[in-house]
């Protein structure tokens, strides 16, 4: 009995723990777009909308898309959004993350995707 009895604790150990593992990036992502993202975007739902850009390609001043817009625009593209994010267009600035972060934001914006600011 007891070489069953190992592999079931296991397999419940990571039951039990896989939703904090699973929530662990997205965590990450809302800490890092918070820190990184909000002073243009809206990041939560919560957060006080930002007040809009300049963009100095048109000489006007624009409102920077919600995360929940984002998350909405870009359902399933995840290279798209990645390759946005890495090289933005103007207003929205050049952006130097690590990989692990920009893949936590990532996480973080698909997770509020379906969401209404």
């Amino acid at each position: 009995m007891r070489p069953f009895y190992l592999p079931l604790c296991a397999a419940l150990w990571f039951a039990a723990s896989s939703p904090t593992i699973a929530s662990q990036p997205v965590d990450l992502g809302k800490d890092r777009a918070i820190e990184s993202c909000s002073a243009c975007h809206q990041v939560t739902a919560d957060q006080k909308l930002p007040a809009p850009v300049p963009n100095p390609d048109q000489l006007e001043m624009v409102a920077a898309p919600s995360f929940a817009s984002i998350a909405a625009a870009y359902e399933g593209k995840d290279r798209e959004l990645r390759a946005f994010i890495k090289t933005p267009q103007h207003p929205m600035k050049e952006q130097q993350f690590l990989d692990s972060d920009l893949d936590a934001i990532i996480a973080y914006i698909h997770s509020v995707d379906n969401q209404r600011w």
